[in-house]
């Protein structure tokens, strides 16, 4: 619940690791319990305006955020926790693009969204139950 408090403990989080196909020992849990404080739900981003384009006026394309084989920060999002894994990019991508990033430490390829220069963001979708 929006304001509510959860108590989840490492053995837990390594449990769901596993369920979505990560190996839980290549992830560093610190402590035996972690404390989930749950604010408001974030408002939704602002609608995109439409701008017309002429046919002498082409926007140039954004740099790729992320370049095949860079080695990246993949940001593992389950409801309010947040894992860090380093992977390697398989593909070029661009601001909200999704690019299949390999993760050596889970010998895994997963597909993400480019968030920033070097980063990734991969949400389990369902969050923490």
């Amino acid at each position: 619940m929006p304001g509510g408090q959860r108590c989840i403990t490492a053995g837990y989080v390594r449990l769901r690791l596993r369920r979505y196909g990560f190996d839980p020992e290549a992830v560093d849990l610190r402590g035996e319990a972690v404390t989930v404080q749950r604010g408001p739900l974030p408002s939704s981003p602002p609608a995109l305006a439409a701008t017309p384009r002429s046919p002498t006026n082409h926007p140039q394309p954004e740099p790729p955020l992320v370049h095949r084989n860079q080695l990246v920060e993949v940001q593992v999002q389950c409801g309010a926790v947040t894992i860090r894994i380093s992977g390697q990019a398989c593909a070029d991508g661009r601001e909200d693009e999704f690019v299949n990033v390999y993760l050596p430490k889970t010998n895994r390829t997963l597909r993400a969204r480019v968030a920033g220069p070097g980063q990734l963001i991969f949400n389990i979708q369902g969050g923490v139950p």
